[in-house]
């Protein structure tokens, strides 16, 4: 994905605040430890792609955070100014 200055502050700002709006979402006991790898938007920030991890945990735990994606990214849009809606993509690195 080409990147722009624009878009790597985007990344960096989603990269502090996803493990904040994620971890309300997740028990540590059932999901074990969720991490946030890799953050990457589009040049026109349209689209941010976030990469997660697990460490431990029993249970699936991407099947909740997608049912929490449109709260998630409302969050980041009421704490970041942009003048559209960008698409929400996570995926889980292997394990």
């Amino acid at each position: 994905m080409r990147t722009s200055e624009r878009s790597e502050k985007l990344a960096g700002v989603v990269r502090e605040l996803l493990p904040q709006l994620i971890a309300p979402h997740l028990n540590p006991a059932l999901h074990g430890i969720v991490t946030v790898e890799r953050i990457e938007v589009s040049g026109d920030l349209g689209i941010i792609k976030a990469y997660l991890t697990r460490f431990g945990g029993t249970e699936p735990f991407m099947g909740v955070i997608r049912k929490a994606k449109k709260q998630i990214l409302k969050s980041i849009c009421q704490r970041v100014n942009l003048r559209r809606v960008p698409e929400l993509r996570i995926a889980q690195l292997s394990e």
